[in-house]
């Protein structure tokens, strides 16, 4: 098992990182006041928890904290937040249950023997299958473009010196480039997929008004009879 970084603040271990991620998809964020916790971190907090219920310390700022050995913060597979209570129907189904102090009803703890859809897919590997289908589209895309820019080249220059395309394509080979480039960046990329698509089509438009310069440019060369 390892530990996951949902995002910044909210971390557990990996099936938990996964049924939380499932329980996020039917209810909604869920802020968290602490998920995993450092073990040192929940030493102080425990020896600052316990000298306020012996009467030696001030309150902590937090309610009872265990032992660091004890803690389900520590391996990953706690959380609290405000919304625990009135999320607690869905959160039952998805394996975090309430199963400590009675003034601990921000606090769950994930049991993966209990979570009836431990076997169902991790939201997120969902949405990465889906960005890397987008991905494969904008580079095929790109790909159908770019050769689109190579078969004209080729079509119209017919034996005419390479240099004249220069002027007409260079617009456009520069706009394929910088689109690959953007698709070639990862799952990034499709962040913005109309805005790739919108670049693509600029380039197409680019690619015929070239073609068009260049046809132009080649009557004038072709000698008359």
């Amino acid at each position: 098992m390892s530990i996951i970084t949902i995002r910044e603040g909210v971390t557990f271990r990996d099936d938990a990182a996964r049924s939380f991620r499932r329980l996020e998809a039917e209810v909604g964020p869920i802020p968290c006041n602490s998920t995993f916790r450092d073990p040192e971190l929940q030493r102080r907090m425990h020896e600052a928890s316990l000298a306020y219920e012996n009467g030696t310390g001030p309150y902590p700022g937090h309610s009872y904290a265990a032992a660091p050995e004890d803690s389900e913060h520590c391996k990953g597979l706690a959380f609290d937040a405000n919304r625990a209570y009135s999320i607690r129907p869905a959160a039952w189904r998805h394996g975090w249950r309430w199963v400590t102090r009675a003034n601990e009803e921000h606090h769950l703890e994930y049991k993966p023997n209990l979570d009836q859809y431990y076997n169902d897919p991790d939201p997120e590997e969902e949405m990465n299958a889906d960005q890397e289908r987008k991905l494969n589209q904008l580079g095929q895309a790109v790909d159908d473009l770019s050769e689109n820019v190579e078969l004209i080249r080729a079509a119209l220059l017919n034996g005419t010196p390479a240099d004249l395309s220069k002027p007409a394509f260079t617009q456009v080979v520069e706009g394929v480039g910088e689109i690959r480039t953007r698709v070639r960046g990862g799952k990034e990329a499709v962040d913005m997929p109309q805005d790739i698509l919108g670049q693509i089509e600029g380039a197409r438009a680019d690619l015929a008004d070239a073609t068009t310069e260049l046809k132009a440019v080649l009557a004038q060369l072709t000698p008359r009879a």
